[in-house]
């Protein structure tokens, strides 16, 4: 239609192609392509890179931060197609993960279960990482730290299998 033409066009015109946030993305989701085959689930709630690296995301991390709801029952998070703390450490266990990205924001939800912004001083060590979210320990190791990613400019940790 001919609004939804302008539209394109106008937000085209407005953000740029080669507007920063984009251009990462585009640099992280080719990373990503190119470090997991293609039938790979990625464990995130960034689901815009699993996207951009056309990935599937991991079932019940389709709605980014608003798929995790800590205190659900397994039951029920399945029913209602969401995660909760164990069924996010399944994820991670899961073959078919071919890798996990989060930010700090997520790392604050999955163990805090706080949602609130909060720039971080400094990106994490793996070892500060792997304490606070012990489900990726001995399976995931932090292969990169991406600083100032996305709109809230936040690192974006990149974990891949160790095997």
């Amino acid at each position: 239609t001919q609004a939804a033409s302008f539209a394109h066009t106008a937000w085209t015109c407005y953000i740029g192609r080669h507007a920063p946030q984009l251009a990462g993305l585009e640099e992280v989701a080719g990373y990503v392509a190119s470090i997991t085959p293609p039938e790979a689930q990625i464990v995130t709630f960034d689901t815009y890179i699993a996207v951009e690296a056309n990935r599937h995301v991991a079932h019940g991390l389709e709605m980014n931060t608003f798929s995790l709801f800590p205190h659900l029952t397994d039951e029920k998070a399945r029913e209602f197609g969401v995660m909760n703390d164990h069924l996010f450490a399944e994820a991670l266990r899961d073959e078919r993960a071919g890798c996990v990205l989060l930010t700090d924001f997520d790392l604050r939800i999955l163990t805090e279960h706080r949602w609130y912004l909060k720039k971080a001083e400094r990106p994490l060590t793996e070892e500060e990482i792997l304490t606070k979210l012990p489900a990726l320990r001995g399976r995931w190791r932090l292969d990169r730290v991406i600083p100032h990613f996305g709109q809230w400019h936040d690192n974006l940790y990149i974990f891949r299998r160790k095997d």
